[in-house]
Parts: structure tokens; sequence; C-alpha cells
């Protein structure tokens, strides 16, 4: 006999658009088979420090496009840009 591990999912009130997504899904496919495939392409692609680094890289440049980041070839400038923008990624990531 094959032992098979099983999870029961929980889906909240406010979640219809959800619920109404799994419904019509397990219409068209083998919803278990669905979920596997969802977590296993999470377990292969490692998105969450990908996501991380992305939102640091937007909001650093979303503060160049408002000018609290100024671009300058100056060579003293530039070596106070970078630590600067180090400490700006500290900060954001202390953040979350």
């Amino acid at each position: 006999m094959i032992e098979r591990n099983k999870i029961t999912i929980s889906f909240l009130p406010h979640d219809n658009d959800l619920w109404e997504f799994i419904q019509n899904k397990k219409e068209t496919c083998n919803l278990s088979e669905y979920i596997r495939s969802l977590i296993r392409e999470d377990v292969n692609h490692d998105t969450s420090f990908i996501a991380e680094e992305t939102i640091v890289e937007k909001i650093l440049q979303l503060l160049q496009q408002n000018g609290s980041i100024i671009n300058n070839k100056d060579s003293d400038t530039v070596n106070h840009q970078v630590q600067t923008i180090e400490e700006m990624k500290n900060t954001i990531n202390n953040l979350f």
C-alpha cells in the first residue's frame, strides 16, 4: 500500500476569488498535481531572494529619479554615492 502525505488548506471568507479559481481549475486538471507543481516551481527557483533584491533596487531607482541620489562623475562624489547607496540598501533591508 502506498502511503500518501496529506495536508488541508483553508480559504478565508474574503478569498472568494481564490475559491472560484480553484473550483474552475479542478474541472480542467488534477488539483493535487497543480498545487505540487506550483510548490515544486518555488522550490526550484528561490524567488524570495530575487524579489527582495529587486525591491531594494527599485526603491533605489525611485530615490535616484526623485533627486535623493545625485548623479555626478566626480570620483569623491561617486565614492560617497556608493557608500550612501550601500547604507540605503542596509536601511531598506532592515525595514523588512
